[in-house]
């Protein structure tokens, strides 16, 4: 294999690792929006409203 040759099978072997990457980048990105959005639309209310809950109980425990 020429010096030539073999330079361009490790730039073609770069580029699919980068395509790899890329790829792989994108999905965890995808994931993380929407763990995000979860967070967001489900836990921070829930949250919110068993904060609310356990502060009535504590103001007026009779109840």
């Amino acid at each position: 294999m020429s010096d030539v040759e073999y330079l361009k099978d490790v730039i073609f072997n770069l580029r699919q690792q980068r395509d790899r990457l890329e790829k792989e980048n994108t999905d965890l990105e995808l994931k993380v929006s929407s763990l995000e959005f979860k967070i967001r639309h489900e836990l921070e209310p829930r949250i919110a409203a068993e904060g609310r809950s356990y502060d009535r109980m504590i103001l007026d425990p009779e109840r």
